[in-house]
């Protein structure tokens, strides 16, 4: 019974370590997106040109899948709306708009 608050206190005071280390400066900082979303396009498109936040215009990372219709997104800030710029298969170009209502999480990781 004695053993249990000790093992307690390592416990805690290991976490706390984790928690408090920083990087000193001048290291580089690599931010890979732990996240990963997909939306359907229901046209067939030849490609994905750009997606970017509606609200901000900041540039969405993308992959798009060999079906023609399946876009991934990584690192998606949910609630956001995004614009989609795509080329249709006959060659012309457009915008789409996706809600966070057509974005799905995948939960296949």
């Amino acid at each position: 019974m004695h053993l249990f608050p000790f093992l307690l206190l390592i416990a805690l005071s290991i976490t706390v370590q984790a928690q408090t280390d920083i990087q000193a400066p001048g290291d580089t900082i690599q931010i890979v997106p732990d996240t990963r979303h997909s939306f359907y396009i229901f046209d067939p498109i030849q490609r994905v040109k750009s997606i970017t936040y509606k609200q901000s215009g900041k540039q969405v990372l993308f992959k798009e899948i060999d079906d023609g219709k399946t876009v991934l997104l990584f690192g998606y800030e949910k609630q956001q709306r995004i614009l989609v710029d795509i080329v249709r298969k006959d060659g012309t170009t457009e915008t789409i708009e996706k809600s966070p209502c057509d974005i799905y999480e995948d939960v296949s990781l």
